[in-house]
């Protein structure tokens, strides 16, 4: 206490004029009886001070917030081996000011005279820069060590850390039970990434029996911090009863949470729930801002919800355009079925205009993904100038393509074109080969799902 205040009373008049004009009353009154008891504490060399006075100025006790007086506080704490003055220049040094550019290699450097101090928080940030390489060479069995030695300090972030490489076996031999219980330290102290952790070791059955009633309590002290992929984890166990008796309310419940949250897979289902009215009123509108959320955010099964919505009419308005919008994005991300779904459609004016320029370049896209269908389509418009510049050889090839993976049209038509180019009889025989496997095909798709509708 007495340390506390010949910093809050102190450092203010000795370090700058104006900080006597920013002091508040109490301090004011506190100056002049701690102000020479402080200056010969910095006289005998009392470290702590400048870390103290670096403190304060980078979180405006008693003066204005001030990044880099703050820095040149801690800078002198740090030269004269204050761990904790180290360990903030460290931490400015990663992080970077407006007038200190990001430095990891020095940042490294702050903290690892920190850690071997014994500060556990500068232990676990060096930790994390040997595991990513970050101004250091990469080590995984240093950064373990480190975050070991912080762990054994209790340090939350540490044991957490220290769970996730044991689990993985980074830097360490895999120890599923010494994760385990390395994570629970963690999800003791209040931290809700090892809460959540902790409880897929129980949901997953990693190293222990599957048990979801002992995976609950953890994911409800995760998710009642805000933790988005718990409050999600409850809403789909309770949607979908796993493990648990099926509770839509319950589902609808955290599932609120995880949206609001801004967990786009959440806002997927809790639009689901609305549009249906299961655990809550019905309510299409706020089903649609949900579904427009979770899709805004790229979540695939959304953005397919919105196309086929707008495409139906069903819960939305109807409106083709929008539809054909959202398909071509999902496609763009690419989505297989859905690249196809769209040629198709191009390709025979299913609900817009035929357009054969479009159609080709969907299969091209379906195609580079080693799609069969989409190679057939391909060599065919190559064969006939649809919608691509006519090319027998990319024709052939395409073909051939999709006729090795068993779509018997390929198979066929690669024949037909051989037997029509042979010029010896080693040719024809080719092109009988390709003729007999068609025959044993069934007919025009040798391709489940030829026009991407989805399952």
């Amino acid at each position: 206490m007495k340390r506390r205040l010949m910093v809050t009373a102190g450092f203010a008049i000795l370090l700058s004029g104006s900080g006597w004009a920013e002091m508040t009353p109490e301090v004011h009154g506190m100056a002049q009886l701690e102000l020479l008891k402080f200056r010969k504490a910095i006289a005998q060399g009392s470290s702590y001070l400048f870390y103290e006075i670096g403190w304060a100025h980078e979180k405006g006790r008693g003066v204005k917030v001030d990044e880099t007086e703050a820095l040149r506080w801690y800078r002198r704490g740090a030269e004269v081996g204050e761990s904790r003055s180290q360990y903030r220049l460290g931490w400015f040094n990663n992080f970077g000011l407006a007038s200190l550019p990001r430095d990891a290699k020095q940042a490294a450097t702050w903290y690892q005279l920190a850690a071997e101090q014994g500060h556990p928080m500068a232990q676990y940030a060096l930790s994390l820069l040997l595991a990513g390489g970050q101004g250091v060479t990469q080590d995984d069995a240093a950064a373990y060590r480190w975050v070991a030695r912080a762990a054994a300090q209790n340090h939350p972030e540490a044991q957490a850390r220290q769970g996730f490489l044991l689990a993985n076996g980074r830097g360490v031999a895999q120890d599923l039970e010494a994760a385990r219980q390395s994570y629970r330290l963690a999800a003791e102290q209040g931290l809700d990434d090892a809460q959540y952790a902790l409880a897929l070791f129980y949901l997953r059955g990693q190293g222990v029996p599957r048990d979801v009633a002992t995976a609950l309590p953890w994911l409800q002290r995760a998710a009642e911090q805000a933790h988005p992929d718990a409050a999600l984890t409850l809403g789909r166990l309770y949607l979908h009863g796993q493990d648990v008796e099926r509770d839509y309310a319950l589902a609808a419940q955290w599932l609120d949470r995880a949206a609001q949250l801004s967990n786009a897979e959440a806002q997927y289902w809790l639009a689901l729930l609305l549009y249906e009215g299961l655990g809550v009123e019905k309510d299409a509108a706020r089903a649609a801002q949900w579904m427009t959320k979770a899709a805004a955010q790229d979540q695939l099964d959304a953005m397919l919800e919105l196309a086929e919505r707008y495409g139906s009419g069903s819960g939305l308005q109807k409106n083709l355009a929008r539809s054909l919008e959202w398909y071509e994005r999902v496609a763009e991300r690419g989505h297989l079925d859905t690249q196809n779904l769209l040629a198709y459609r191009y390709q025979v004016g299913d609900g817009m205009p035929r357009d054969s320029v479009r159609a080709a370049y969907w299969y091209e896209k379906a195609a580079r993904q080693g799609d069969a269908w989409a190679q057939y389509q391909l060599g065919v418009a190559y064969l006939d100038a649809d919608g691509l510049p006519q090319n027998a050889l990319r024709a052939m090839q395409h073909l051939h393509a999709a006729a090795v993976q068993g779509v018997d049209v390929a198979q066929w038509l690669y024949g037909q074109l051989l037997a029509d180019a042979a010029e010896n009889q080693t040719e024809l025989r080719e092109a009988v080969v390709w003729l007999q496997r068609a025959r044993t095909g069934c007919g025009l798709c040798a391709r489940k799902n030829r026009c991407g509708v989805r399952e």
